[in-house]
């Protein structure tokens, strides 16, 4: 009866495994396919802004295939295409950037042109040269249409991992054309993957079905979708789940039930039918709350009134089970009121009041205005407004490993480099904030059309070197980071406003993150600080500048130099010339200000070219 029992339990665990496999596989495939949509729409939409730049269109228009190639191959580099088509209003291929053979023939994607004659752009998975790429196509407009063109993004074994760290499951992308099937990317290792293309047909006769195959000794719970078909061939996608991984939250259950099905074992061989009879009721009630434990189910109690070794048994279940559920509880409470990563930094360390000097890049955020914007509204939908900006920025802190160290009225501080510190915590600080500002910039419309007031953010970052850790009082205590390096963060928040910028930066994170671009706004002493310092805008990747954009920020640079050797009339010519751009106009007529005063009143011969600003 008892090893009966075992392998009842042993039966119901691997029959539970493979249908919550199942079913997270079903999930899976949902989300990587809307993944992939997204990710076909984000295509679509660079490739749309590229063609909107004029030299591209003027490359088109003049026809030369050089200068087309050129001016190709130089935005497919910055939009991260494999390769360029263009494509006359006949569907024939004039120039492109993988294969000279292929000008003056049809373009071989004809169904995805059609498409887009019919939408004006259309997109698709396809297989071309021994290779997977997405491929989106638009018109050149001029203003009319005078040629399509077409990018193609290459799907390789890095997209597939990329989708392996959302899904947590094996992704694999495999092509099936004229009845050959062929895996095209996978994250799977080499010797399974071509164990898994021997099966191949079996798992194509049935898709969009979970099916179970034993890959290099391993059981594998696996579930093809399609993901796009045409008239030569459909890609799919295969997802898989081991099942010796979905195992592994049973094995410690499995190991206990084990030791009691073996002591129930012992007791029978020399108890006899009594003894027996004693082990084995209450072994089949825990095997039974084993197994709804196995389903999250923590309420499950166990009954059995024993003073024996089965009775201390019972008691130490029942306390795992009241432990698991305390500690989900504590756990899920933990991580709502407090970053994650601060959550688990506290539950995993002795907590004790005190810090430690840290590296950090600190990151103040704040909604401009809010408070004024939303007279008008309902407490009730001021706070939902405010929450949903304030989501929108956590979220994109968490995405870059960043932590939110505390909401503070309508704006955040946040952390990157404490409590965990990776080596590129300030260039994910600086990618956050650009993203921060994008994400918002989507959310303003979002509330324009809901007819809701979308007020501007401004954010400051700064490098320094901190106190990080619990202070408080040993009943109470809260993780945070503190030192004059936090104080400068909040004060360039606060700047945002002065310079009518989005982003501004202190000198240490400029040095630290030199592959970005940036703007130099001025050298200042702010609100508490005796030593000026350089701030900064930050604008963005270097590689994603255009040329009049590098001219324009090289011209300004040329300013500000002229303006501290104090060549007022070169650097007045220059802001003059800069204010008639608008992205230059605030700092131009600023620079024009400090102008105007020092021709009255020329500074101190020590002048070092720095301001002090009174205002937080």
């Amino acid at each position: 009866m008892q090893i009966a029992g075992f392998i009842a339990v042993e039966y119901t665990v691997n029959k539970s495994v493979k249908e919550n496999l199942g079913r997270e596989l079903v999930v899976g495939g949902r989300v990587v396919n809307r993944l992939l949509d997204q990710e076909g729409r984000d295509m679509m939409e660079v490739t749309r802004v590229t063609l909107a730049d004029y030299a591209l269109r003027e490359a088109i228009v003049s026809g030369d295939k050089e200068t087309i190639i050129s001016a190709f191959e130089n935005h497919a580099e910055r939009i991260n295409s494999a390769g360029m088509f263009k494509i006359n209003l006949n569907g024939f291929i004039d120039t492109n950037t993988f294969n000279p053979n292929l000008d003056g023939k049809p373009f071989v994607f004809n169904d995805i042109l059609t498409a887009a004659e019919k939408d004006g752009k259309a997109g698709g998975i396809r297989v071309f040269e021994g290779k997977v790429y997405r491929i989106v196509v638009l018109p050149v407009l001029t203003p009319i249409k005078i040629a399509w063109v077409a990018a193609a993004f290459l799907i390789d074994n890095r997209d597939a991992h990329d989708l392996q760290r959302v899904s947590l499951m094996d992704i694999t992308f495999v092509s099936a054309l004229a009845a050959q099937n062929k895996i095209m990317a996978s994250t799977l290792p080499k010797n399974v993957q071509l164990e898994l293309s021997n099966q191949l047909p079996s798992l194509m006769d049935e898709v969009a079905k979970v099916k179970t195959f034993k890959l290099v000794g391993n059981e594998y719970e696996t579930l093809a979708i399609p993901v796009d078909a045409y008239e030569t061939g459909t890609i799919y996608l295969v997802l898989q789940q081991s099942a010796e991984i979905g195992r592994l939250p049973f094995v410690t259950l499995e190991y206990a039930l084990f030791v009691l099905f073996a002591m129930s074992l012992i007791a029978t061989v020399l108890g006899g039918g009594f003894i027996a009879q004693t082990i084995t009721r209450p072994i089949r009630i825990l095997a039974d709350s084993a197994r709804k434990i196995t389903q999250g189910d923590y309420t499950q109690l166990v009954e059995v009134q024993q003073n024996d070794e089965i009775g201390d048994l019972t008691d130490a279940f029942n306390n795992l089970s009241k432990g698991l559920a305390e500690r989900d509880k504590v756990r899920d409470m933990l991580g709502k009121v407090t970053s994650p990563a601060i959550a688990t930094e506290l539950m995993n360390r002795e907590i004790n009041l005190g810090g430690e000097e840290r590296l950090v890049t600190i990151l103040f955020a704040d909604i401009r205005n809010f408070t004024s914007l939303c007279e008008n509204l309902a407490p009730q939908k001021s706070l939902e407004l405010l929450n949903r900006y304030l989501q929108e920025m956590s979220e994109v802190i968490e995405e870059y490993d960043g932590v939110v160290d505390k909401y503070i009225g309508d704006g955040l501080m946040a952390l990157f480099g404490a409590p965990i510190s990776k080596e590129d915590d300030h260039q994910r600080a600086a990618l956050a904030a650009l993203e921060i500002v994008r994400r918002l910039a989507l959310l303003d419309k979002i509330l324009a059309a809901e007819g809701l007031p979308h007020p501007d953010v401004g954010i400051g970052l700064n490098t320094a070197v901190v106190i990080a850790g619990n202070i408080g009082s040993a009943s109470r205590l809260n993780y945070t980071v503190l030192g004059d390096g936090v104080n400068l963060a909040s004060r360039l928040e606060g700047l945002t406003k002065r310079y009518l910028v989005p982003i501004v930066v202190g000198e240490e994170t400029f040095k630290q993150v030199p592959d970005m671009a940036y703007r130099e706004l001025d050298k200042v002493r702010v609100k508490g600080k005796s030593m000026p310092v350089r701030i900064f805008e930050l604008l963005g990747k270097k590689e994603y500048m255009s040329n009049t954009a590098i001219r324009l920020l090289a011209k300004h640079h040329e300013a500000i130099g002229l303006f501290r050797e104090r060549n007022w009339l070169d650097a007045k010519a220059l802001f003059e010339q800069m204010s008639e751009h608008p992205a230059y106009k605030k700092i131009s007529s600023i620079y024009l200000e400090y102008i105007r005063e020092f021709t009255i009143n020329p500074p101190d011969e020590d002048w070092d070219g720095s301001f002090t600003l009174y205002e937080k």
